[in-house]
């Protein structure tokens, strides 16, 4: 039998260290532009719980690709999970924001930009890391390698043999 290739899972890893580093690039960012907000004195307690939450989701997409790599499982149901809450929070929120407050046509555009990006990024990630191959391939690491069995004896051809064995 052949062990699996782990393409699906590999991708998925990839994909989840690629969010974690947006994700930490968008902490880093965010953080710099909150503390300039606060200093010139704007101050938005939404921003610091968004900043919270992507600081949140940035350290589970990292721990959870580092241990994906690993081969372990809960790495996998970190990545399935974070990816299934962005998917529903982070659209949902964005919904909730493009409803209750009043926009320009311009922000309308660019939250569904937005919510596009999410889906292409977040979807295959998900349908990657839930995939059976990738759970396989989690799987081969923690199986035990074949051990061979006794070497068959060959078979008599031609009766008793006629020379001694040497």
């Amino acid at each position: 039998m052949r062990k699996p290739g782990g393409g699906t899972a590999i991708t998925a890893g990839v994909l989840a260290t690629i969010h974690g580093l947006l994700g930490l690039l968008v902490t880093v960012v965010g953080s710099i532009e909150t503390r300039q907000d606060r200093h010139d004195g704007y101050s938005d307690s939404g921003e610091v719980v968004a900043l919270i939450v992507v600081t949140i989701f940035t350290g589970v997409y990292l721990s959870a690709a580092i241990l994906f790599f690993f081969r372990r499982r809960v790495g996998r149901y970190m990545i399935v999970g974070a990816s299934g809450l962005t998917l529903v929070g982070g659209i949902g929120g964005m919904l909730y924001t493009l409803v209750a407050n009043h926009h320009s046509q311009g922000d309308v555009v660019g939250l569904l930009v937005t919510i596009v990006i999410v889906l292409v990024f977040e979807v295959p990630t998900l349908c990657l890391a839930a995939a059976s191959s990738t759970g396989r391939w989690i799987a081969a690491r923690t199986a035990a390698p074949a051990v061979p069995g006794p070497y068959p004896q060959p078979a008599q051809m031609y009766g008793q043999q006629q020379y001694p064995p040497y």
